[in-house]
């Protein structure tokens, strides 16, 4: 854009260019001369001053245009990088940096296994590879590390290729997801919890059907035992009224019925 200084210097080039296409001397020159060349150059300043309106108008929509950029990238939300086919971080924003736990220039040219915890390397490799060759868009969680060695859980999202002077690089995005992760981990930990819960609650069942088997079992073994010397008894009650008995056949029957129950009596002190 240019300054004051600068009009005024262009101004008198302009204007001494069209003395000198006019041809003329100073002396010759007539009112009517005079007249136009300033006409043309008042129109020379003015156009002069619309060009420079318009350079300030692209300026100032240059500056608005940067600034959001600058929001929209920088301080969004989610991690924006860059990353060469070899793994070279080449670009990176704001949000990455704080991610990271490091200096956006000292990210800038790293690789980006460096914040990848040995374990999950492997994976990233596995999708990086695929992304460059099918360009289908890659999804992975994966554990980074910050620089000082904090560990969290990322959402990675490789999205586009592109070749820049014939070298393939790839767009990237990330997230912090691991107050997810966590809430996973308890939900999976509360899952085993249940588990083993339903397993002994199925033991227990399975006892107690047992016990109801061997409850029912024994009940029935109780009352076959019960109930044979009992009838034995009442048969024996019911007969010594007869009064065609002797006196030694009742006591026979009578003995009967004492056997029987102490019979009972052994049996009911063994069941206790």
């Amino acid at each position: 854009m240019m300054n004051d200084e600068d009009q005024k210097s262009e101004l008198r080039k302009r204007a001494e260019e069209i003395l000198l296409q006019s041809n003329i001397k100073a002396e010759e020159l007539k009112t009517q001369n005079i007249t136009n060349i300033v006409h043309e150059l008042q129109v020379h300043q003015i156009e002069l001053e619309m060009q420079n309106d318009n350079l300030r108008k692209s300026q100032l929509e240059l500056d608005d245009a940067y600034e959001k950029y600058f929001n929209l990238y920088n301080l969004a939300p989610l991690g924006y990088l860059t990353i060469s086919d070899k793994g070279e971080i080449t670009e990176a924003n704001m949000t990455t940096s704080f991610l990271l736990g490091i200096d956006k220039n000292i990210l800038l040219n790293q690789h980006i296994t460096n914040f990848i915890i040995p374990e999950d390397q492997d994976i990233f490799y596995l999708h990086n590879k695929a992304l460059f060759e099918t360009g289908i868009k890659q999804q992975f969680d994966i554990r980074m590390k910050q620089k000082e060695g904090t560990i969290f859980w990322a959402a990675f999202n490789s999205v586009t290729v592109k070749v820049v002077n014939g070298h393939p690089y790839c767009n990237a995005i990330i997230k912090d997801i691991s107050d997810r992760k966590l809430l996973e981990i308890q939900l999976m930990e509360q899952n085993e919890i249940y588990k083993q819960i339903n397993s002994e609650l199925n033991k227990a069942r399975e006892r107690a059907d047992i016990s109801e088997h061997l409850r029912t079992s024994s009940l029935a073994n109780l009352s076959r035992e019960v109930k044979t010397p009992l009838k034995a008894i009442i048969d024996y009650a019911q007969s010594i009224n007869n009064p065609n008995l002797t006196k030694d056949k009742k006591k026979e029957i009578t003995d009967s019925i004492i056997n029987r129950c102490n019979q009972l009596m052994r049996f009911f002190e063994d069941i206790k």
